[in-house]
């Protein structure tokens, strides 16, 4: 309680600045003669006296200031004042004033970029289940040592039957397909990935059915995984799109599934990753990216 009276006697204070100013120098003055009186009583004259007693009474603007912090909010105080001068001085240079402003405006938006990709890459855990367990699988060779490359096939097939210390993997490559007969034409970003790539990262399509190998090897034709948001935007949340035919790239595709909203990954589309007899085989075709999921305890 004792704390919050003294806020209040402080908030007070702020509105009875003006008033308290003009006591507060009458009162020095008031101390100021009568030390001047007494010395005068003692037989120095009449300007002694008065430098006598302004020695004894010390520095006056140093009291007036000490007794001014007990008022209010000193720090706010002292912020607002410098506000007030930097607002005076740029009023007055309003070409460097402008020149002021962009630079802070480009200053904080590129740090907020900057921040908002740290965290979203190293800060903030990926929206997946056990994301601490997932990582990314490169390639690094002699051939280009500056660069992180793509994993081939043969690769892949190679740490799928001996690296001990996954418990899962799942290849995938990036695409461009043109969705049409939906409204206008639209060129979508996509993935083309393998069986278990969802269940990587622990989801599982809100509607329909994931890949199975069989759509893999493509011997039932042409599938499709709609992300929530394309969905939404281009079929209005319709249910039954689900076994239904989508047009892209110029072929159809048959909807296997729809993804659930917090599959936070960029891509609107997901089609089975199907290989040519030379990607099968050739180790040089560091194209395709990995993810796997570690053991648990594995670091």
């Amino acid at each position: 309680m004792a704390r919050v009276g003294e806020i209040w006697r402080r908030v007070v204070f702020l509105f009875r600045r003006a008033q308290m100013e003009r006591d507060l120098a009458e009162e020095m003055r008031d101390h100021l003669a009568r030390k001047a009186e007494k010395n005068a009583a003692a037989g120095m004259s009449s300007e002694e006296a008065r430098h006598a007693a302004q020695r004894q009474l010390g520095n006056s603007t140093l009291q007036r200031e000490q007794s001014r912090s007990s008022w209010g909010f000193p720090v706010l105080e002292s912020l607002f004042q410098d506000v007030r001068y930097a607002m005076r001085g740029l009023h007055k240079a309003p070409g460097f004033t402008v020149v002021a402003i962009l630079t802070l405006a480009l200053g904080i938006g590129a740090t907020t970029a900057i921040f908002s990709i740290v965290n979203t890459i190293l800060l903030r855990p990926l929206p997946f289940k056990d994301s601490e367990r997932i990582v990314h699988v490169w390639t690094k060779t002699p051939m280009f040592p500056d660069f992180n490359l793509g994993v081939s096939k043969p690769d892949f097939d190679d740490l799928q039957s001996q690296a001990h210390s996954f418990e899962s993997l799942a290849m995938y490559r990036e695409v461009a397909m043109s969705l049409s007969g939906a409204g206008e034409p639209e060129q979508l970003q996509g993935a083309a990935i393998t069986p278990g790539f969802l269940a990587l990262f622990g989801i599982h399509p809100q509607q329909g059915r994931d890949f199975q190998a069989d759509d893999e090897q493509a011997r039932q034709g042409n599938v499709v995984l709609l992300s929530y948001g394309l969905w939404q935007r281009k079929f209005g949340g319709d249910a039954s799109i689900v076994g239904k035919p989508v047009t892209l790239d110029q072929k159809p595709y048959a909807v296997a599934g729809i993804l659930p909203r917090e599959f936070d990954f960029p891509s609107a589309i997901f089609v089975p990753l199907a290989f040519n007899p030379d990607e099968l085989t050739n180790r040089h075709d560091w194209f395709f990216f990995v993810y796997a999921k570690l053991r648990q305890g594995t670091r």
